[in-house]
């Protein structure tokens, strides 16, 4: 059976929003990957009895630093810093990782449904 230019679009459609969902997938994807290492790392920290670290100081310089407090400065939002413990910021983090996985279940929805609607498509062309 011949694609009719109706059925080409159809495809083409299809095929750029299961590419622009499995792009967004990718992103969400390392997004939760940092934000778990970021975890673990954070947790590790508030367990640590080590004082010295190497603080980021900007574009990839780093400096010897001696800890006063295991108080943490967190921005906020346009340029707001606040003080918070490690337990603190390991809640925040554990709030941006699960809205990050509620997301991650909803994009894959989108592309099974893209996946599924593409091959229903190909399936009546052959047909």
């Amino acid at each position: 059976m011949e694609l009719t230019n109706e059925q080409m679009k159809q495809a083409q459609v299809l095929e750029n929003c299961l590419r622009e969902s499995e792009s967004q997938m990718e992103f969400i994807n390392n997004q939760l990957s940092e934000l778990n290492v970021f975890y673990m790392s954070l947790d590790s920290f508030s367990k640590s009895d080590n004082n010295k670290i190497l603080a980021s100081i900007g574009r990839g310089v780093f400096a010897d630093a001696n800890l006063t407090s295991k108080e943490l400065f967190v921005e906020v939002g346009k340029g707001v810093i606040l003080k918070k413990n490690p337990e603190q910021v390991k809640e925040i983090l554990a709030g941006q990782i699960k809205k990050l996985s509620e997301t991650r279940v909803f994009l894959q929805t989108q592309i099974d449904f893209y996946m599924s609607s593409l091959q229903s498509l190909i399936n009546s062309i052959e047909n």
